[in-house]
């Protein structure tokens, strides 16, 4: 449980008004993303219109942004409902207009990335109405190399 808490990198793309994405997200080694080990990204979501809530979410990473998605080395969406190995949307935002969404990384999921490799990634995420609107755009994750891979 401590890895996992370790590991959350949390990001608020918002505005005053509205929510905006976040580009350009580098996620690595140095925020605690490694093959063969867990993983946790926490996004905090502002703006979020009133009388409005998160449904669902997605995250998908491809070794190249123009693969198509059924082509994604790892896809995860996300409802308000826990789904182990993916994560869950832990608030909606219903109540304050702030939301926040988990998305977790097993180990067996790390280990089919390859240490130092940079994937593209982004995270999007939609509204019980409908409306589907990108949070994290243009980004990366490079997982570093863990030294142990065998935790039997």
């Amino acid at each position: 449980r401590e890895r996992w808490k370790r590991c959350q990198r949390r990001a608020s793309p918002h505005t005053e008004d509205d929510v905006s994405v976040l580009r350009h997200q580098n996620i690595g080694a140095d925020e605690g993303f490694y093959n063969y080990c867990t993983f946790s990204l926490v996004i905090s979501v502002t703006g979020i219109p009133v009388a409005s809530l998160i449904s669902q979410a997605w995250l998908t990473v491809k070794e190249h942004p123009t693969d198509a998605d059924a082509d994604a080395v790892l896809q995860k969406n996300i409802t308000s409902s826990l789904v182990a190995g993916s994560g869950q949307i832990t608030d909606t935002g219903a109540a304050d207009t702030i939301g926040e969404l988990t998305f977790l990384f097993t180990a067996a999921q790390t280990a089919t990335l390859t240490a130092g490799k940079p994937y593209t990634f982004d995270v999007k995420m939609a509204y019980d109405t409908g409306e589907v609107l990108p949070l994290i755009e243009d980004s990366t994750l490079t997982p570093g190399g863990a030294v142990t891979r065998d935790y039997t």
